[in-house]
């Protein structure tokens, strides 16, 4: 089984998780994705630590977790969790990432896999100003 924990400062994994719940449907997405906020005056290693005991009683599981900030406290945290083979890590959470893993329909997520995902995660991120705007062909604002 595949679970995915969005995982971020303050309640922006929470906020992700509804924002996604609300397009994709709570009854779609089952009870194999969850939030975790860290929260002010709490430890992110703490948490790690309740999930180490997780990962270990489930070792057939594939755990993904999908931080907000690459090096901010919460990835470095998590970043313990991927000593075990079936943990893996994003940074830079947002919608196209959440949507391409839960979406995502192979057994277990590769090495390959992951830098392959990541290329399609960021050809979802663009930048469009007026310049852009007309040098695409259009010409209403």
């Amino acid at each position: 089984m595949r679970k995915i924990i969005l995982a971020s400062h303050g309640d922006l994994s929470k906020g992700m998780l509804g924002a996604v719940k609300m397009i994709i449907g709570s009854s779609e997405l089952g009870s194999n994705i969850d939030a975790y906020s860290l929260e002010i005056g709490k430890n992110p290693y703490d948490y790690v630590e309740k999930m180490k005991e997780e990962i270990k009683k489930n070792p057939n599981d594939e755990y993904i977790f999908i931080s907000d900030i690459k090096g901010g406290s919460v990835h470095t945290a998590l970043t313990q969790l991927c000593v075990y083979k079936n943990v893996k890590l994003f940074s830079g959470m947002n919608m196209n990432m959440v949507f391409e893993l839960v979406f995502y329909k192979e057994k277990t997520l590769t090495t390959e896999n992951g830098f392959r995902l990541l290329d399609e995660i960021k050809n979802g991120i663009t930048f469009m100003d007026s310049q852009s705007f007309i040098l695409q062909g259009s010409d209403e604002f």
